[in-house]
């Protein structure tokens, strides 16, 4: 029997596991540049920048933020195209896993814990990148936006502490992003706040831990429980 008071370990995917800052620019501008070919328009691409400020919010919200002079069914079509891009660029391995990813992922499982992936991407994107780098088989279970009828992280949260029957005290959510922690706060479960991921520091101001590297991780559950995790 588990007594330990954290159950489960819920992660944020970008930003917190997984970088694809050093593609995302170049799969945004093949897409737009398909697209105006296509359908002889004239689509700004947005910047590095405005991409990335973007990076944790609602699929929709990014593109209706990003493109905000196109119809609700164009922004499907350019969400469409972009995600094969991107997946391309996973599957190739042209972004970048957080260091230390699978062995914390591999200890945390190994140690009975129930780990989550709680994410506002997409499917077709979310889970090509866990396999891609062999973690899918750390998570269950995998929550994101598109997957559920919810358009809020904390939806996902609440979602899950129903499903699995644990308190919020019972759960730590891991993320790099301000709308992580709000969500965290809004169902009332403890935070890390990743300072290595896309967030800017100020919006980790709530966190109740912030780490430099997954491997900070550890000690934080070990003080919570008030037991030790073993290293492998």
């Amino acid at each position: 029997m588990n007594n330990n008071k954290i159950k489960m370990i819920a992660f944020d995917l970008d930003g917190t596991l997984y970088f694809n800052k050093d593609f995302i620019l170049k799969a945004y501008q093949d897409t737009i540049l398909e697209i105006n070919n296509k359908y002889n328009r004239n689509i700004n691409c947005p910047s590095l920048e405005d991409i990335m400020m973007q990076t944790g919010n609602p699929i929709t919200k990014i593109f209706k933020n990003l493109f905000i002079n196109e119809s609700e069914e164009f922004l499907i079509k350019i969400s469409t195209l972009l995600l094969k891009k991107v997946v391309y660029h996973v599957i190739n391995k042209n972004g970048k896993i957080a260091v230390g990813a699978e062995y914390i992922l591999k200890i945390l499982h190994k140690a009975g814990y129930k780990i989550a992936l709680v994410s506002n991407g997409r499917s077709g994107f979310i889970v090509p990148v866990l396999k891609t780098y062999n973690l899918l088989q750390y998570f269950e279970p995998l929550y994101f936006i598109d997957g559920f009828k919810y358009k809020f992280k904390a939806d996902l949260l609440n979602n899950l502490l129903d499903k699995y029957n644990i308190t919020s005290d019972e759960l730590i959510l891991v993320g790099d992003r301000k709308s992580d922690m709000v969500s965290a706060k809004i169902v009332g479960c403890k935070t890390i706040g990743c300072k290595y991921g896309y967030g800017k520091e100020n919006e980790l101001d709530d966190a109740d831990y912030k780490i430099n590297s997954l491997f900070e991780i550890i000690p934080i559950i070990n003080k919570e429980n008030k037991n030790i995790i073993k290293r492998i």
